[in-house]
């Protein structure tokens, strides 16, 4: 995950078989609480692996009521690695990584590339909420500051893609340690439902 409150809350919902890193999903939206976001990721047919939040979902803040992400995910039912698993990365050498792992990605394009249409929640409280299906279209769209004067190149821009391609470096640092739980059979990356496999979360 990316977490964000007035800006997006970014989820990847990650499969790793052998190699390959499959994507099979991707949740962005906006003034979001992990009640919600809980009740509506229950709502896909998968068997849950581990839930990846960044470092600072272990910090307790004033939108989730002096209380960490890590000890609501926590309460709500879900497997979140501790703090000790967690690697931190600069944003470069976090870009670097994803640049390592970029061939082994595989996207499920119906719910990672949808860039104009977004869809509806499920869940009560969640219908009317605008969930975006738009990382490939983050990470097209991630770039950095240029200086007008001297056309100098710096650090990443922050925009309304900066969350996709956030989440997406999370998985990449992580991805080495993301794991199916047992050796059940394995289904065709193409096809768009993946429930034998563990779906992990990258937060």
């Amino acid at each position: 995950m990316d977490l964000g409150w007035e800006d997006s809350l970014a989820v990847a919902l990650v499969q790793k078989v052998l190699s390959e890193i499959r994507i099979i999903e991707y949740l962005e939206a906006s003034h979001t609480s992990l009640d919600l976001l809980s009740a509506e990721l229950k709502t896909r047919p998968y068997n849950w692996g581990r839930v990846w939040l960044p470092h600072d979902g272990f910090n307790a803040t004033l939108n989730a009521g002096g209380k960490s992400s890590y000890s609501i995910m926590k309460k709500l039912g879900w497997n979140c690695v501790p703090r000790e698993e967690i690697v931190e990365l600069s944003v470069e050498e976090g870009i670097r990584q994803t640049r390592l792992i970029f061939n082994q990605v595989y996207f499920n394009a119906p719910k990672t590339h949808a860039a104009e249409a977004p869809m509806a929640g499920n869940v009560k409280g969640f219908e009317t909420t605008d969930l975006h299906w738009r990382l490939v279209e983050a990470l097209k769209r991630y770039r950095r500051r240029v200086s007008a004067k001297t056309e100098a190149v710096s650090t990443p821009l922050k925009d309304q893609y900066t969350h996709g391609a956030d989440c997406m470096r999370y998985v990449s640092i992580h991805a080495d340690k993301m794991l199916n739980a047992d050796e059940r059979p394995m289904q065709d990356f193409r096809t768009a439902y993946y429930p034998p496999l563990d779906a992990q979360i990258g937060m």
